[in-house]
């Protein structure tokens, strides 16, 4: 019995330190111990995120696979445990064990409790992918530096693994960056991630999502109707030039979450509450221009700024550089935080 005792207290003694050393694995070391297959039983102390908690568990399970999460309501029935650790210095960052801890010891995963106040990285989405995350390492994976992934090394301001998320490196980036506010990797897991999963304990893939971007709010209307009415001007030799009135109606702001409000100070400010108007000989332009000051060749910038007048109400430029033919107009809003319009106001008018 004094043998059994001592072998039991032996075993237990090895999980404990295989769960209080994987701080170096989380960096990215190796990969732990397969799971055996059935349930992992999870507690979720971390009660102010629950939502986030059940969505990276529902992302793992989605797999179908060998082993699958399963929440319970006693700590001490519990395998993993999910906690707070206001250690961590902010939202984004978190702790998970490596793999398999033994069957008398209990894998760890720590977030950073945080609030609306502290941005789109505290809410359900930011916290929902780090938790995503730090599962991963419990179940075994190590960090992916190369490609998109919820194993990425970090999380970029709650949107998804920073390798799937544009960053700005340089000037014009910024306008690429402003599409993705308030957007996140809402399929949490990546094509890699299920793939890994799959290889290490079996399972069905579920469908990719055909947008893996879902918004967290609604993204601002154009600035439709789009009016255009013939405005020619005197051209200071007796005589009249084309001119193009252009009537924007300023659509209704978004309503915005508090975080994404939170995170407004962050964001761009040249962009915000803004309307951005080009005229192209001919047909409409397929896209919006990348950089919203250099328009592709052929597309002219009519005009750009803040609105003057209120929401609903309709404000008016002159474009008195037109030319004769067919000339499409085409117009976006950035919103309050800086997101443009995801379509355009468009009309076209042929100029005699």
């Amino acid at each position: 019995m004094a043998l059994r005792r001592i072998a039991r207290l032996a075993l237990l003694l090895g999980s404990l330190l295989a769960v209080a050393a994987p701080a170096a694995a989380s960096d990215g070391v190796g990969r732990g111990a397969k799971w055996p297959n059935g349930p992992i039983r999870v507690f979720n102390a971390a009660t102010a995120d629950a939502k986030a908690v059940d969505l990276a568990i529902a992302a793992w399970n989605s797999t179908r696979s060998r082993v699958r999460f399963v929440k319970v309501k006693r700590r001490a029935r519990a395998q993993v445990v999910v906690r707070y650790d206001n250690r961590l210095a902010f939202c984004g960052l978190g702790f998970g064990s490596i793999g398999y801890p033994g069957p008398y010891a209990v894998a760890e995963v720590r977030i950073r409790r945080g609030t609306a106040a502290d941005g789109q990285s505290c809410a359900f989405a930011g916290q929902a992918l780090v938790v995503a995350h730090e599962l991963g390492h419990v179940l075994g994976f190590a960090h992916d530096l190369k490609r998109c992934s919820i194993m990425n090394r970090s999380v970029s301001e709650g949107r998804g693994g920073t390798l799937c998320v544009p960053q700005a490196t340089g000037p014009q980036d910024a306008y690429v960056v402003n599409e993705f506010i308030g957007r996140w990797r809402c399929g949490i897991l990546e094509p890699i991630d299920l793939t890994r999963m799959l290889r290490r304990y079996g399972g069905t893939a579920p469908a990719p999502r055909a947008d893996p971007w879902c918004d967290l709010y609604p993204p601002i209307e154009p600035p439709a109707p789009l009016v255009l009415t013939r405005a020619d001007v005197e051209d200071g030799a007796g005589g009249v030039r084309p001119a193009v009135r252009v009537d924007l109606t300023r659509p209704a702001d978004p309503v915005l979450p508090p975080f994404i409000a939170a995170d407004a100070t962050l964001l761009a400010g040249s962009l915000r509450d803004r309307v951005y108007l080009y005229r192209t000989p001919g047909a409409c332009p397929a896209e919006r221009p990348l950089d919203p000051f250099t328009p592709p060749p052929g597309t002219t910038l009519v005009t750009f700024g803040g609105w003057q007048v209120a929401p609903g109400a309709a404000q008016a430029v002159l474009d008195d550089g037109v030319t004769p033919g067919p000339q499409c107009y085409a117009a976006w809003t950035w919103d309050h935080v800086g997101r443009p319009s995801r379509t355009a106001a468009q009309a076209t008018i042929v100029v005699a």
